[in-house]
């Protein structure tokens, strides 16, 4: 029986605080996995004050007609949006001088300044892991407390957000004034191809089976990828006993298919035009 959804509506003060505990927002970490320049990265990680946790969404197609009176919608394209990254700016002005040799290391002015020309770089020069993680504070936990210098594990409740393949598309001006002074910002839009999410080992990489052919299965705690087992077609499509389920498995097994028996050419032939 269905659970109703008026179950447990209402709690009391105390129950809720032990059911729901909120993640607070000042608690992360941006890690930028290269070096560039003369600066090194575990100074540009350190000075970033504000970022965003990536989302993702789908392009759509349309079909009309299928369906009198309806227009379905199906996903397409698995599109991958940009991430914005804040940094306070320094004295020494680091973190200007780190962008400015990631994004020169992209495409570099060659030649006199009267006649200069543009060289790009392959993507193995300037790509690289930006690695958002999202942590909660466990004060009454023992080892997650700075109580003397030394080196501590990571959080046991964080997110993490692998960005493979990421540059810089954007460097924002950064505005100077003459009135209140205040911190120098700046901000960075990476690009890249794919994230990977992980929480605490539930991870969002596609499983591969022995053939090749990516499943989409996901991995997480008391699974391991490598103990995938390749799936019929008839498996992946849900159809049992069909004739192309049959035709498919014997491209998966690799032994005689029935098929073969009932169609001389492995294929059915099209039936006789109505008249």
């Amino acid at each position: 029986m269905a659970a109703s959804p008026y179950t447990n509506l209402y709690f009391s003060t105390d129950a809720l605080v032990k059911k729901f505990k909120p993640s607070l927002s000042n608690t992360f970490d941006v890690y930028v996995a290269q070096n560039f320049g003369r600066v090194l990265n575990s100074s540009i990680n350190f000075l970033a004050y504000e970022a965003v946790l990536p989302g993702t969404s789908y392009e759509l197609g349309q079909v009309y007609g299928d369906r009198m009176g309806r227009t379905e919608q199906y996903p397409t394209k698995k599109v991958y949006p940009p991430v914005d990254v804040s940094f306070y700016i320094d004295q020494n002005y680091e973190v200007l001088e780190y962008f400015e040799a990631w994004m020169n290391s992209i495409s570099k002015n060659y030649g006199s300044r009267a006649d200069s020309y543009v060289r790009h770089n392959y993507a193995s020069e300037y790509e690289t892991e930006v690695i958002i993680t999202k942590f909660e504070r466990q004060f009454r936990e023992k080892d997650q407390r700075l109580v003397k210098a030394g080196v501590y594990g990571p959080p046991k409740k964080a997110v993490r957000y692998t960005l493979r393949n990421a540059f810089p598309s954007n460097l924002i001006s950064v505005p100077v004034s003459y009135e209140g002074a205040n911190v120098l910002r700046t901000t960075v839009t990476f690009n890249y191809d794919v994230y990977n999410f992980d929480n605490n080992g539930f991870e969002t990489d596609g499983g591969v089976e022995e053939n090749g052919d990516r499943t989409g299965t996901v991995s997480g705690p008391g699974s391991d990828p490598s103990t995938i087992t390749p799936r019929s077609a008839s498996e992946l499509a849900n159809t049992d006993g069909s004739i192309l389920s049959r035709l498919a498995d014997q491209s998966v097994t690799g032994q005689p298919s029935v098929v073969q028996a009932e169609y001389p050419n492995g294929y059915p032939q099209p039936a006789p035009p109505l008249r």
